[in-house]
């Protein structure tokens, strides 16, 4: 019996040695840098932790507008991936020879919706509503940068009321600071993405949503960034975040696939 548990003991003290030896010899974890848009930050976190889960490497995010992650990217900013809310900013960077070519992986969509603090009885039949004073200022996520700003000028545009509700357009920085301003009271509504609006179901109502051909698509792909120290391991977890398991994941937080 003694001898049996000296033999366990050594085993287990090989096994941690060996371990140790394999991770000394370039096995170590590492931690990704993935640039997100605001409104799909969240998501990657969580695929980020699952594939954590199963690898041993995390994934370190960076979230903003992606007009200004995109700048950041071409002036040098170190970073693994790229996962942008609008495929411009990935054929900008492709164009300035930061991105890995045929990289590009599509992995969710969205809606762009209009959000307000209280339940509406019934959804709006259209945008009109907005034009209600009572409503008082409405946010926008900022269209020289941010791609919700954008697709939600487009619709307005498309609606016929962009030139009347402008002088009531407030503009946030990105999408998910426009819709906390929404949350907060300090705007009357907010055009957000679905998501956004979900992640603030305890404060925000979907008024209205628009049509996809309202405006531009909304899809998220990522790529891999061409300074990355660690490409392959940065293809491994875009594949991973377009399995049937990150699928899970993206549904939980409102994205439809690609």
């Amino acid at each position: 019996m003694r001898l049996r548990r000296f033999t366990l003991i050594l085993v287990s003290i090989l096994t941690l040695v060996t371990s140790a030896c394999r991770r000394d010899s370039g096995d170590k974890p590492v931690a990704l840098s993935a640039f997100c848009a605001a409104s799909v930050a969240d998501a990657v976190t969580d695929i980020g932790g699952a594939f954590a889960k199963r690898t041993g490497h995390q994934v370190l995010v960076s979230r903003g507008s992606s007009g200004k992650l995109c700048e950041q990217i071409i002036l040098g900013a170190s970073c693994d991936l790229f996962l942008p809310a609008d495929e411009q900013y990935l054929t900008k960077l492709q164009s300035a020879g930061r991105l890995v070519e045929r990289s590009f992986t599509p992995l969710a969509s969205n809606r762009l919706v209009i959000a307000v603090r209280e339940a509406p009885l019934e959804p709006w039949p259209d945008v009109s509503p907005l034009l209600h004073d009572r409503l008082g200022n409405i946010a926008v996520a900022n269209p020289d940068h941010a791609p919700a700003g954008q697709r939600a000028m487009e619709a307005l545009a498309k609606s016929g009321l962009k030139d009347r509700l402008r002088p009531r357009l407030i503009f946030a920085d990105d999408v998910r600071l426009c819709a906390q301003y929404a949350a907060s009271g300090a705007v009357g509504a907010a055009l957000i993405y679905e998501t956004d609006a979900a992640a603030f179901a305890d404060k925000l109502h979907i008024a209205y949503r628009f049509l996809p051909a309202d405006h531009s698509p909304i899809r998220y792909l990522g790529a891999i960034c061409s300074a990355s120290p660690h490409p392959a391991l940065a293809a491994d977890f875009l594949a991973f975040a377009d399995s049937p398991e990150a699928r899970l994941i993206w549904r939980s937080h409102g994205f439809a696939p690609p």
